[in-house]
């Protein structure tokens, strides 16, 4: 038989107690929930680096279009459909300048300037100056509280480390 002294100590070695479990969940809670934040962090910042890249793309083959157009002395090589007057209006009233040679970029437009990896749909599409290669990213980047920037200047210049 077990004496008595053998049974208190098994008393006491019966495993993980209650407080080292709540103990080590709360500190899994922890650092899951930094985990997350930080993983959410990198996947924002990377969506925002691929949003430049495809504006800075676009920027670089609106310029070549656009000096080709103005050796030629014919805007009729300029890619996309020209914008109205209303449309200008609206854009002007968003603090946005756009000239008379201002062009809405759709899918097939990116795809016939080599840009296929680019996506555009009925909601999302780009609108290009020509005169100063300025391109504009229509749903906008939305970024601190309620901010939406347009422009690939103004989308280029944001810090969104902060």
């Amino acid at each position: 038989m077990r004496d008595v002294k053998e049974i208190k100590l098994m008393r006491k070695e019966n495993g993980v107690t209650l407080t080292i479990l709540i103990i080590t969940v709360i500190i899994m809670a922890i650092i899951a929930t930094a985990s997350i934040y930080t993983g959410m962090k990198i996947v924002n910042m990377a969506k925002f680096q691929t949003l430049n890249t495809n504006l800075l793309l676009i920027q670089a083959k609106v310029q070549i279009i656009s000096e080709k157009a103005a050796f030629e002395g014919d805007d009729d090589s300029l890619v996309g459909t020209k914008i109205d007057a209303s449309t200008r209006t609206f854009w002007q009233g968003k603090g946005v300048d756009v000239s008379e040679r201002t062009y809405m970029i759709k899918q097939d437009d990116l795809n016939s300037m080599g840009l296929n990896n680019i996506e555009a749909t009925d909601e999302i599409y780009y609108i290009v100056d020509y005169d100063d290669n300025e391109i504009i990213y229509v749903p906008g980047y939305k970024h601190g509280e309620g901010l939406i920037s347009y422009t690939l200047t103004a989308i280029s210049e944001l810090d969104i480390n902060e």
